[in-house]
């Protein structure tokens, strides 16, 4: 397992995709009720917060995803997008590269089935370095099968 942490802006969402940012954002589903909505080589995850910090975690696996207790949070939810470029990086609502530790990819590159279980607590977190308020914490679990 691989983990990345930091703190980053939102406005009702946050992404996941590869750097082939054009056309992806028309691939995207909603589905009423859910809040991962995957497209091709992008997944937009949407927050219950209408702005301000939050504090993402990545855990990256080799094989399937553990399995979580959901105790600990107030919601969890599952979904898989295609990628033909590997590579995801998290990105701000404005789809802004991340700083710090999610600067960099957080998958590998080439052709692949992306597996994401979010996790989110809507709650005030510990502030960020510079004294900013953390209003929500989310954990993503990705998990990468190369398809050819």
């Amino acid at each position: 397992m691989t983990r990345y942490s930091d703190v980053v802006d939102t406005d009702e969402c946050f992404y996941l995709s590869d750097d082939a940012l054009d056309d992806q954002t028309d691939t995207l589903t909603y589905t009423e009720g859910t809040y991962l909505d995957p497209g091709e080589g992008i997944l937009r995850i949407r927050t219950q917060i209408t702005f301000g910090l939050v504090r993402i975690e990545v855990e990256t696996f080799d094989d399937a995803l553990p399995l979580e207790s959901t105790e600990q949070w107030d919601g969890v939810e599952e979904a898989y997008f295609r990628t033909q470029l590997g590579l995801q990086r998290v990105r701000s609502s404005e789809l802004e590269e991340c700083q710090g530790e999610l600067a960099g990819p957080v998958t590998q590159p080439g052709p692949a089935i992306v597996q994401v279980r979010a996790h989110w607590n809507n709650r005030v977190q510990p502030p960020s370095p510079l004294g900013v308020p953390v209003v929500a914490h989310y954990l993503l679990h990705i998990w990468q099968q190369s398809v050819s």
